[in-house]
C-alpha cells in the first residue's frame, strides 16, 4: 500500500514541466515530494489484497513498528497521499515561523450560545504560529468559562516557538511578542526578554498552564514530550548567531530559491520579493490601501523587519532548532496573519499593535488566572488523530485543521478527524484549502469545490464519519476556501450499508482515484483527482463501513 502511494505521489508530478508557472498560478511555492532520500521501494511488486490494506492503517500499522522495536510507522501507513518524510512536511522544506492567512476564531462567534458550554476543548491541528489561538481566546472569553487548547504541529521548532510567544504574553509586553512574532532583528530589549523565555523554558518547570503531551488523550510521560521542545528552546537560548550572519543567511536563501535556467538570480529574487509584496497588499486591501501603507509593508518585506531600529540582535526562534538552520518561507508576513486596527494613519506597527495589545492582555489575564490552559502535542496530525488510543471521552467542541488539506486531501482530514469532534450542536471542524481551491478556480469549479473535496456523498459522510456539510466561505483575501462540517443527526448515522451497497458508494470515488493512471494526463482536471486521498483512504473508507 504504501509503495502504490509512493509511486502514485511520485507520477504525479511528472508532467509539471514547468513548475514556477504552476506556482505563480496557485501560490505554491514549497518543493514537491522527491524520491530523493525516500524509504520506501517504488517497484510494485505484488498487488495488496483488501485486508493486507487493512492491516496497513496508521493505528495498527504503528502498534507493529513499536513491537518489533523499531521507529514507529504512523507516518508511514499514512491514508493520505502523501508521507511525513515527503516534500508538504513542516521540516521538509521551509520553516513557516508566521501564519499566511488571517487569525480565526473557531468558534466562529454566533455558533456558540451564550449559556453553552462552561469548558470548551480546542484542537489547532497543524496549528503554526498563535494567530488563531490569540484571536480565539480574546473572541470567546467569558467569566466561568475554561478554554482548553490543543495546539499541535509537525515542526518541533514551531511548538516551541509558540510556547516561547505564551511565555512572552504572560512575561513581557505586546510589544516585544509582535517584535519576536514578526521581526528577524530585534532590540536589545526584546531580544533580552526573548533569551529568558527561551532559557525559562529550556531548564525551569513549565507554568501550570503549559504542557505537552505525547497524544490527544494526554497520556504518557510529559517530559518525554516536554524533551523537543525544550531541546529547542535551549538551542535559541545559547545561540552565537550574530544579526549580520542571519540576515546573510536569509539572503543566501532568496538567492537559493531564485535561482532559475531562464533569468539570473538577482532578477528571480526580485520576482520572489515583489511576489511577496503583492501577498502581502492583498491582505490588507490591495489597491485601496494608501501609498504609505505600501511603502512601509514593502519595507518590512524588503528587510524583515517591522521594528523601528536600533537592532541588534536576531530573532532566534526564526532559526530551525536545533540545528539552528536559516530557512523562513520567503513570504512570511505578520500583516496576512493579523489585521489593521485603526486609526488608518497610523505606522504600521502601531496599527498592528492596535488589534494585537488587547487580545495579548486577555489572554495573558486568561492564562493567570487558569482559565486557560494549552497543551502542545508534537506529531503529524493524520497519525495523531488516528493513533489517539484512548479519544478523548468529550470530544473536542472544534477542530481548525489549518490547510493542510493542501496536501494530504480533504477526504483524509474528515477521517482522521471526523472520531475526535464532540456530538454537540456547535461543534465544528474546519478545513482549509488554498492552493487546490485555486486549481478548482482556474477550471471553473470553485462552486462544488467542498462537496467534491469530500470525496463522499452526505449520506456516506452521515453514515461512515458521522458529518455533515454545513457550509463553506472564502477567506478574506479570495485566495481560499474555509469549509465547514457538524456532527451528523443521529437519524442521518442510524442506517446501515452492507458491503455491495457501500462498494457502489464508493466506486465513484475509486474512478476519480485512478482516473489519472487511465487517461491522458490532458484529460484528467488536476484538481478533481488530486483532492482524493490515497489508496488507504479507500481501505479505511471499507474499513469503516464493514468492521466484522
Amino acid at each position: 500500500a504504501e509503495e502504490l502511494a509512493v509511486e502514485e505521489e511520485m507520477t504525479s508530478w511528472a508532467h509539471k514541466k514547468d513548475f514556477m508557472l504552476w506556482y505563480k498560478k496557485t501560490g505554491a511555492w514549497s518543493k514537491p515530494a522527491l524520491k530523493l532520500n525516500n524509504k520506501f521501494d517504488c517497484e510494485l511488486r505484488e498487488m495488496p489484497s483488501l485486508s493486507q490494506l487493512a492491516a496497513s492503517l496508521p493505528r495498527i500499522g504503528a502498534q507493529r513498528a513499536r513491537a518489533a522495536g523499531v521507529v514507529p510507522a504512523g507516518a508511514q501507513c499514512r491514508i493520505t497521499r502523501t508521507f511525513q518524510q515527503e516534500g508538504w512536511s513542516p521540516t521538509a522544506n521551509q520553516f513557516y515561523a508566521v501564519g499566511n492567512t488571517r487569525g480565526f476564531d473557531v468558534t466562529a462567534g454566533g455558533l456558540l450560545p451564550s449559556g453553552a458550554a462552561d469548558e470548551l476543548r480546542i484542537l489547532l491541528a497543524a496549528c503554526g504560529d498563535l494567530r488563531n489561538l490569540v484571536t480565539t481566546a480574546a473572541a470567546c472569553a467569558r467569566p466561568g468559562r475554561q478554554l482548553r487548547f490543543v495546539c499541535n504541529d509537525g515542526n518541533a521548532s514551531m511548538l516551541a516557538r509558540d510556547a516561547v510567544l505564551l511565555h512572552l504574553a504572560v512575561n513581557a509586553t505586546p510589544e516585544a511578542v509582535l517584535a519576536v512574532w514578526a521581526d528577524h532583528a530585534l532590540g536589545s530589549a526584546h531580544a533580552s526578554a526573548l533569551r529568558a523565555s527561551c532559557a525559562a523554558l529550556a531548564d525551569e518547570p513549565w507554568p501550570d498552564w503549559l504542557r505537552a503531551t505525547a497524544g490527544l488523550s494526554g497520556s504518557g510521560s510529559e517530559a518525554a514530550a516536554e524533551a523537543p521542545l525544550r531541546e529547542a528552546c535551549r538551542a535559541w537560548a545559547t545561540c552565537t548567531m550574530t544579526l549580520a550572519e542571519m540576515l546573510r543567511a536569509r539572503d543566501n536563501l532568496l538567492n537559493k530559491q531564485g535561482i532559475s535556467s531562464s533569468v539570473s538570480s538577482s532578477q528571480a529574487v526580485q520576482s520572489l520579493v515583489r511576489y511577496s509584496l503583492e501577498l502581502s497588499m492583498a491582505a490588507v486591501g490591495g489597491g485601496s490601501s494608501s501609498k504609505q501603507l505600501k511603502k512601509e509593508i514593502g519595507e518590512y518585506v524588503r528587510v524583515g523587519s517591522l521594528m523601528p531600529p536600533p537592532h541588534s540582535a536576531p530573532n532566534i526562534t526564526l532559526l530551525l532548532s536545533p540545528s539552528l538552520q536559516y530557512c523562513s518561507y520567503f513570504s512570511s508576513s505578520i500583516v496576512r496573519a493579523l489585521p489593521l486596527g485603526d486609526p488608518p494613519s497610523a505606522p504600521l506597527a502601531k496599527r498592528l499593535l492596535a488589534t494585537l495589545a488587547p487580545q495579548l492582555t486577555t489572554l495573558a489575564a486568561q492564562l493567570r488566572a487558569g482559565s486557560t490552559s494549552v497543551s502542545l502535542v508534537l506529531g503529524d496530525i493524520i497519525t495523531v488523530a488516528t493513533e489517539c488510543s484512548p479519544c478523548p471521552s468529550e470530544g473536542f467542541d472544534y477542530v481548525d485543521c489549518s490547510n493542510v488539506a493542501d496536501s494530504v486531501s480533504v477526504s483524509s482530514l474528515l477521517q482522521a478527524c471526523a472520531p475526535l469532534l464532540s456530538s454537540a450542536p456547535h461543534a465544528r471542524v474546519w478545513l482549509e484549502s488554498i492552493t487546490q481551491y485555486k486549481l478548482a478556480r482556474i477550471a471553473g469549479k470553485q462552486q462544488t469545490f467542498a462537496q467534491d473535496a469530500a470525496g463522499l456523498s452526505p449520506a456516506l459522510l452521515a453514515a461512515l464519519l458521522r458529518l455533515r456539510f454545513v457550509g463553506a466561505r472564502e477567506l478574506h483575501t479570495g485566495e481560499g476556501l474555509r469549509m465547514e462540517w457538524a456532527a451528523a443527526d443521529a437519524s442521518a448515522q442510524a442506517g446501515r450499508l452492507s458491503a455491495g451497497s457501500l462498494l457502489l458508494e464508493l466506486s465513484p470515488l475509486f474512478t476519480r482515484m485512478v482516473a489519472d493512471q487511465l487517461c491522458p494526463r490532458q484529460v484528467v482536471n488536476y484538481c478533481e483527482w488530486r483532492l482524493m486521498g490515497g489508496p488507504l483512504a479507500l481501505a479505511h473508507l471499507l474499513k469503516l463501513g464493514t468492521p466484522e
